[in-house]
């Protein structure tokens, strides 16, 4: 009988990715360019968009693409402070758009 190799778990990776979360997210660039985002769109975009009627007050600056998709710091930093690739949301509007992620991954 052929031996097949066991798949090595996960949880590394996703403690480095974590960490490398973490470390992207306490940088004060990103706080500053967060604070500056949410103030000039106080309003959930997606709800603004879905429907113009539909104001609801901005928590989360969320990343279009997500920074995590880099292979490079220089590149995830780039895309962590891309004022083009944030989007002001609430959030029920910041979960379902994490949701609609993982899904698309799976």
């Amino acid at each position: 009988m052929p031996f097949i190799p066991r798949l090595k778990s996960n949880k590394r990776n996703i403690t480095h990715n974590e960490s490398v979360r973490k470390k992207m997210y306490n940088k004060s660039a990103w706080r500053k360019i967060r604070q500056a985002y949410i103030f000039q769109h106080p309003l959930c975009e997606k709800c603004l968009e879905e429907s113009p009627k539909r104001i609801t007050p901005a928590e989360h600056v969320h990343h279009i693409k997500s920074f995590m998709t880099a292979n490079t710091e220089e590149k995830m930093t780039e895309l962590l402070l891309d004022w083009d690739n944030l989007m002001s949301v609430c959030h029920n509007c910041h979960n379902q758009l994490h949701n609609e992620e993982m899904k698309g991954k799976k």
